[in-house]
């Protein structure tokens, strides 16, 4: 039997402040985890057969300013590797990630009202790998060879609602862990409606270590 846990990144792992990380030339500066992460991981790490992954939309590739002017697919693939890098050093051992750099037609209008444009060709409704889309999903299943088997435990953490349908879409048992974004956005509005429509399949955690700690709990069952 096998654990799946699919991990959102900013604001779930590391401390989002709207850095959009890569954008700027200090960037490795700015990655900072947040509380309980590096503890949560090597918790979840005890349990066998774990795989943990990120699985990340990173938006700020489709921004068209001269502030993201070094914001490319490539530099989204270097932060990746550098967060997974950096925790690694801590002893928190993340297995992969997959990361999207589209963005939806409705983005297209909240950059605007930041004064910012949207590359076109990165505007793309439903595309298969943007979460909540199932498609970075079955893109990391197909990479390390895995089939979701009966028996088998799927997980997805997050502090948007995209992150709770998307583990609804993977059907998983999804996770919200709120950030100070969850609330600006309104984010526990639309999570407690999946949560009434899907009863027992959204839970939320005040922490990712709590999160941690519940699925640890679970898989000792």
């Amino acid at each position: 039997m096998n654990t799946i846990v699919c991990c959102d990144r900013d604001g779930t792992l590391n401390v989002d402040q709207d850095y959009y990380l890569g954008k700027d030339p200090h960037w490795r500066t700015q990655v900072q985890f947040l509380p309980g992460v590096v503890e949560g991981i090597k918790l979840l790490k005890t349990i066998p057969n774990l795989y943990f992954f990120i699985v990340t939309n990173q938006s700020g590739v489709a921004i068209n300013h001269p502030e993201f002017k070094d914001f490319d697919e490539k530099r989204m693939h270097e932060v990746n590797e550098f967060i997974i890098g950096k925790l690694r050093i801590l002893g928190a051992e993340v297995d992969d990630y997959a990361a999207c750099p589209y963005v939806e037609s409705a983005y297209i209008e909240k950059a605007a009202r930041k004064g910012r444009l949207v590359h076109p060709e990165y505007v793309r409704d439903n595309h298969p790998e943007l979460k909540p889309q199932v498609g970075l999903f079955k893109a990391l299943l197909e990479k390390h060879g895995l089939k979701i088997e009966p028996g088998d435990k799927v997980y997805s953490l997050g502090d948007r609602a995209s992150d709770i349908q998307f583990g609804l879409n993977i059907e998983a048992k999804a996770i919200f862990i709120p950030s100070w974004k969850s609330t600006e956005d309104e984010e526990e509005v639309r999570v407690e409606i999946l949560k009434q429509a899907f009863p027992g399949r959204v839970a939320s955690a005040r922490s990712f270590l709590e999160a941690a700690e519940m699925i640890l709990t679970e898989n000792k069952e």
